[in-house]
């Protein structure tokens, strides 16, 4: 009793666990690795807060999955996704689903909500217009793949 008229009690959140291969371009967040892959990363951070069965979440996926690609080689910005079924975050209000908050080059400021477009170009021109780090171009890799299928 005395911690809670303290202020001293911590909720309890639920968290699956991290994954034992986080190789994607679309890194896996859960609510155990929320605050090292958000606040301790140092980079941008564009969070997708998804449920596995909301048809609108499975619409963004490719395009949220081809855009962490052509961003791959920006060392600045990542782009995760939080199964909202699965984990909770403290401090985090989701309301519908999908939800896609951006947490800037300055942690102690509010996330800002995401309202940009929702295909892969969107993505990726709403993050040049809200990344305070110098922009680096998009991963030319998958051109440089059909340029060596096309000479073969």
């Amino acid at each position: 009793m005395t911690n809670f008229k303290n202020d001293k009690l911590t909720p309890f959140l639920k968290s699956a666990e991290p994954p034992a291969d986080n190789s994607e371009p679309v890194k896996v967040l859960v609510g155990k690795t929320f605050n090292d892959m958000v606040f301790e990363s140092g980079n941008d951070v564009l969070v997708k807060f998804y449920a596995p069965w909301c048809g609108h979440c499975k619409t963004l996926a490719p395009h949220y999955d081809e855009a962490a690609k052509r961003l791959a080689n920006n060392p600045n910005i990542l782009l995760v996704k939080v199964d909202s079924t699965e984990n909770e975050v403290a401090g985090v209000d989701i309301q519908g689903f999908p939800t896609l908050k951006f947490w800037g080059k300055d942690k102690s400021a509010e996330p800002i909500e995401f309202n940009g477009g929702r295909d892969a170009d969107g993505i990726i021109q709403w993050l040049k217009e809200h990344t305070q780090y110098d922009w680096v171009e998009e991963s030319t890799e998958e051109v440089k793949e059909e340029e060596i299928d096309e000479t073969l």
